[in-house]
């Protein structure tokens, strides 16, 4: 299978300091690098982002499902085959490219 791991995961959330205090309580550090509107925990080479309401509920924010609200989530994939193989995957499943595939920063860097 190409897909070798799971890389990221991005949340919209809205009470962060909430969020931040549960995964604190389990010993997780708290990334708010890029604070106020995202922050993070990492978990080995995977990582949680967490989108806050100011990045979640502006249009010009496009890395995101058009339904995003608490509750949802965008699952990020590690892919080990080629590109090329990807995309055909996608066009033979009739799925809308928004962006990419493109490299993000994630979990493994």
């Amino acid at each position: 299978m190409a897909v070798d791991a799971i890389d990221h995961v991005a949340i919209p959330i809205v009470n962060i300091d909430a969020m931040r205090s549960f995964y604190e309580a389990f010993g997780f550090g708290w990334d708010a690098s890029n604070a106020p509107s995202l922050y993070a925990v990492t978990l080995a080479n995977q990582k949680l982002n967490f989108h806050a309401p100011s990045l979640w509920q502006n249009p010009r924010f496009t890395l995101r499902g058009p339904e995003a609200e608490p509750g949802c989530g965008d699952f990020c994939f590690v892919w080990k085959s080629s590109r090329r193989t990807l995309i055909e995957i996608i066009k033979r499943l009739d799925v809308e490219v928004i962006e990419g595939p493109v490299e993000r920063s994630g979990g493994a860097g």
